[in-house]
């Protein structure tokens, strides 16, 4: 008898099994039929006993094999390291297969794993889905469901592949018409699949399970069902939309684990790319590992020792190294110039991973500051299976390590502050997108400010903003918006408390904004009895220094030239915001006046004028928040922006072009090529400044108008000094 270790006992099997012998049933037998079917029997009771029995020592054998290569791990990934074994140890037989499967999960979701518990249910999903595509007729269907599930797991056929090769090769019972996931269960494993997705925030790859599920319950006409697995894609769009947006999704960081020494058993020689929950740091995987061999002495090495120089200088030690890697894609597609999502950086499908090893050839340790003299190693590892999996841990089945010199390390860092930005002004571009209306309505509007902040010019020239910018149906928007301008002109209650209070009192501390007292001060220098106003407003502004918020010290009649210079500045802001309704209204073209006595139609480009910038900045804000733009959004592009015009002394594009780009250059492995290439990176990155400035400078708010005053400085100051380098 041929024994197959691990074949399927069905239940009817087992029922047979275990059933006593039929009671008319007579042991010595009455005739040859009767002699014929007990003989049968007996032969295939013991088949079937057989096969059980090798079953439960295959499972034996897979339990002690693992026990053996992974000692003293945690429980948790114990347990699911052995339940992962035998189900790879059944993929010869596709019941068994998913039934192993589907125990996996159950195990990762009690211990809160989500992400690998969704893995291990998207492979059911997988299989579900090829044997249903076995039945389809309708190709078109197949197309749809095949583009769908690539969506959620791109190597999948691959794997069903692998699966069907596996199944042949066995010579297993299980006929190829048997359908061992029935369409119901295909939509209940797909359930429970979007449902741990979701809880992984794993929204691409449940928007692939929902896109491949589709076209089968809508075959079926089955539409309530594809009514709620739409109104959950929805939501799934919203998860990934507030993400880009936000970016406050955490995924978990990568981690290279490397054991050397025979006090790790099976582990010894081996390295394995490790995923672990967010928030892990490298201290805590240490920690762990130091928990789990505890009975030994183990050495830490660094990124840079290599095990296998450490097994030769120290053959009877232990050794462990730990160090943080990142996935290779999404580097490179940033050095491509490629905008990638931030599911696509940091969530998955990675199987090659990289970490840099800095380092000077003349010795000065490995962050040197002659930039000349900064050469980096970075290793590339492979590993056995993509991420995510459904295990946390994954072996490395190749390493290759690259020599970056020192220019090629500062086109990449060049390369990669671009990108950066232009990441960022692509993510701000697409929000500003969401809502056409609302928009292009506050572009049309800031036009119209933005002739009247030039003092009306375009108006005299002929250009009649309010029939061809600015249209009728933007007349509800602009009721909606211009009133803000109205309210950010008058003072807020604390300022008029202590407006009253100098006024009583002859004195009152008055707190304002930057941006307010300069205002308070063009108005003061108009009156002649300002004098002391002045100069009390000078020395604040002095005392200030840097600080969005200045400490006046006013008088009582210094609070009442304050308290009209509010006035004046509401006055203007209405007349501005009654005048612009007035021509949407009657789709007239404005006349402009500069005197008294003018038609009420008419628009005083003098007043106006003094307020036109700020009006116009205040309106932006406004429709920036409006729009859903949180204003933090715009800050984070300034820091970034901040980060890469701001001059540095040791490091950064003027650095790095001074020491690569100046005809007397003398540093090592820098060619022709290499310096065209750092020429381009510089390029693109002045560039990708003047373009982020640009972008955000209409959404600045009060109290970042200095800081963006001085992104401007920083930008003309790098972009003259680069200029002589970026010339061939």
């Amino acid at each position: 008898m041929v024994i197959k270790l691990g074949a399927t006992l069905s239940g009817g099997e087992m029922a047979r099994l275990l059933a006593p012998p039929s009671e008319g049933r007579s042991d010595a037998g009455t005739n040859e039929g009767g002699e014929e079917a007990e003989q049968s029997t007996a032969e295939e009771g013991k088949e079937v006993f057989v096969t059980g029995l090798n079953e439960t020592a295959s499972v034996l054998l897979s339990t002690i094999e693992h026990f053996e290569k992974v000692p003293m791990a945690s429980s948790d990934d114990s347990q699911a390291e052995l339940q992962y074994a035998l189900a790879v140890d059944a993929i010869h037989s596709v019941q068994l297969h998913v039934r192993r499967l589907d125990e996996l999960s159950q195990t990762l979701m009690e211990a809160e794993r989500f992400t690998e518990s969704s893995m291990a249910l998207l492979r059911i999903v997988a299989i579900g889905l090829d044997e249903a595509i076995q039945r389809q007729k309708n190709r078109h269907v197949v197309k749809e469901i095949e583009n769908g599930f690539r969506r959620a797991w791109p190597d999948w056929q691959s794997y069903i592949s692998h699966l069907r090769s596996s199944v042949e090769q066995a010579d297993n019972s299980e006929g190829e018409d048997q359908c061992v996931i029935t369409e119901e269960k295909l939509y209940r494993y797909a359930d429970r699949a979007c449902n741990m997705l979701q809880k992984a925030q794993m929204h691409e790859i449940k928007e692939g399970v929902i896109l491949a599920v589709v076209p089968l319950l809508r075959e079926r006409e089955r539409y309530m069902k594809v009514y709620q697995l739409y109104q959950d894609l929805g939501a799934t769009y919203r998860a990934i939309e507030r993400d880009r947006k936000d970016g406050d999704r955490l995924f978990g960081p990568f981690y290279r684990v490397a054991f050397a020494g025979e006090g790790f058993g099976h582990l010894d020689g081996k390295v394995f790319v490790q995923k672990e929950a967010p928030l892990v740091r490298l201290g805590d995987v240490m920690e762990h590992y130091k928990g789990v061999f505890a009975q030994i002495s183990i050495d830490m090495l660094d990124a840079s020792k290599d095990i296998d120089t450490y097994k030769k200088e120290k053959p009877t030690g232990n050794g462990l190294a730990i160090t943080s890697v990142s996935p290779l894609r999404p580097l490179q597609k940033s050095i491509e110039g490629a905008t990638i999502s931030h599911f696509q950086q940091e969530g998955g499908w990675f199987d090659e991973f990289y970490f840099d090893a800095p380092y000077s050839k003349q010795g000065k340790g490995p962050h040197t500051e002659n930039v000349e003299d900064q050469w980096r190693r970075r290793t590339i590892l492979r590993t056995s299976s993509s991420f995510p999996h459904l295990l946390r841990r994954q072996e490395v089945k190749s390493a290759e390590v690259v020599e970056l010199a020192p220019i090629q390390n500062a086109t990449e860092s060049v390369k990669l502050k671009a990108a950066k930005i232009i990441s960022g002004i692509q993510t701000l571009e697409e929000t500003v997108k969401a809502d056409s209306s609302l928009t292009m309505g506050s572009f049309k509007l800031r036009e119209l400010i933005g002739a009247f902040a030039n003092g009306g010019e375009s108006l005299r020239n002929g250009e009649d903003y309010v029939t061809h910018v600015l249209k009728p149906e933007h007349l509800a928007l602009l009721e909606h918006y211009l009133p803000n301008i109205i309210s950010t002109s008058r003072p807020t209650a604390q300022v008029l408390a202590q407006l009253q209070k100098a006024k009583e009192q002859d004195h009152a501390d008055l707190i304002l904004p930057h941006s307010v007292v300069k205002g308070v001060k063009e108005y003061a220098k108009q009156t002649k009895r300002a004098e002391a106003l002045l100069q009390q407003i000078n020395a604040a502004v002095a005392a200030a220094g840097a600080e969005s918020m200045v400490t006046l010290e006013v008088s009582g009649s210094g609070a009442m030239l304050i308290e009209n210079f509010f006035d004046e500045k509401v006055k203007s802001a209405a007349e501005f915001v009654d005048a612009l309704k007035k021509r949407i209204g009657q789709g007239r073209k404005p006349t402009v006046s500069q005197g008294a006595g003018a038609h009420e139609n008419s628009i005083q480009i003098d007043i106006l004028r003094v307020d036109a910038d700020r009006l116009l900045k205040s309106l932006n804000y406004h429709v920036a928040v409006a729009s859903n733009l949180d204003p933090k959004l715009f800050r984070d592009l300034q820091m970034q922006l901040q980060g890469s015009v701001r001059v540095q002394v040791n490091a950064g594009p003027i650095a790095f072009a001074k020491a690569f780009l100046s005809p007397d250059s003398s540093a090592e492995n820098t060619t022709e090529a290499y310096r065209r290439e750092l020429r381009a990176a510089l390029t693109s990155f002045v560039n990708a400044c003047k373009r982020g400035i640009e972008f955000v400078a209409p959404y600045v708010a009060h109290d970042t108008e200095k800081f963006h005053a001085a992104l401007e400085e920083g930008f003309v100051s790098i972009a003259e000094e680069l200029s002589p380098f970026l010339k061939e």
